[in-house]
């Protein structure tokens, strides 16, 4: 299961996939087989795990992604999945987005409006320039140059929503000196966010007590540019702009 989820997070999702099948009598193995199918866009044969991922995992990120492929256009069947995705995990982010998304549909702006709390949760900052950096655009500089230079960058990952881009694989990359520096400010900067959440939201809910901090980095030239998507399982999203046009 280790080198099966390794090439996943590595994005080789064919090879993550052919570890999977060898081993399809595994549970882990059916819920990984079904992830990278619906990442990849094959529906019908994910349909074929449906049911025993529903069993084994009910809340199951891509479980609620792949049904509501299947809800377009159907906003009440979307808010009926929805709940039942919250009744069992309540603070599930996919969950809330597809009520959202639902709600809107349905004509019920204020409902999806609070639900996803835009006014309260969304918040834009200018982080500290590091230490041994002259100045913010020194720093971006270098963190431009470190960006470019990333062996791991390659094209448009199966499954990712960029599109005329290019995207690391792993970031900062080990000799960086400039990326270090932008996720240690970035991991400031959540933590200070997430102190100073309060109420009953279902999002303030779910903090959890420990998370793991994914970062990467994204290139975009010409008219390339990222679709609309969420990010399905992860507690908290961020962006930060190194460069714009």
């Amino acid at each position: 299961g280790l080198l099966a989820r390794t090439l996943f997070r590595a994005g080789e999702l064919e090879g993550a996939l052919a570890v999977a099948r060898a081993w399809s009598d595994r549970d882990w193995a059916t819920l990984l087989s079904f992830t990278i199918l619906i990442r990849q866009g094959r529906v019908a044969e994910a349909a074929t795990f449906e049911d025993a991922v529903a069993s084994l995992d009910p809340a199951h990120v891509d479980l609620l992604d792949a049904r509501a492929m299947r809800a377009r256009g159907k906003p009440g069947d979307l808010l009926e999945m929805a709940n039942a995705t919250l009744s069992i995990a309540p603070g599930a982010s996919h969950a809330l987005y597809y009520k959202a998304v639902a709600l809107a549909q349905m004509g019920r702006g204020d409902e999806a409006a609070a639900i996803m709390g835009i006014d309260r949760f969304l918040q834009a900052t200018v982080l500290p320039v590091p230490a041994g950096f002259a100045d913010a655009d020194a720093f971006h500089r270098t963190l431009t140059a470190e960006i470019k230079a990333n062996s791991d960058l390659h094209t448009d990952p199966v499954g990712h929503a960029s599109r005329g881009g290019l995207r690391t694989r792993v970031f900062p990359a080990v000799d960086d000196v400039a990326g270090p520096a932008l996720v240690e400010g970035i991991r400031g900067a959540v933590s200070i966010y997430a102190d100073g959440l309060s109420g009953d939201h279902p999002f303030v809910a779910a903090r959890p007590l420990n998370a793991t901090f994914t970062p990467w980095a994204l290139m975009f030239r010409g008219d390339g540019h990222q679709c609309l998507h969420h990010h399905p399982g992860r507690w908290l999203t961020g962006v930060y702009y190194v460069g714009l046009p």
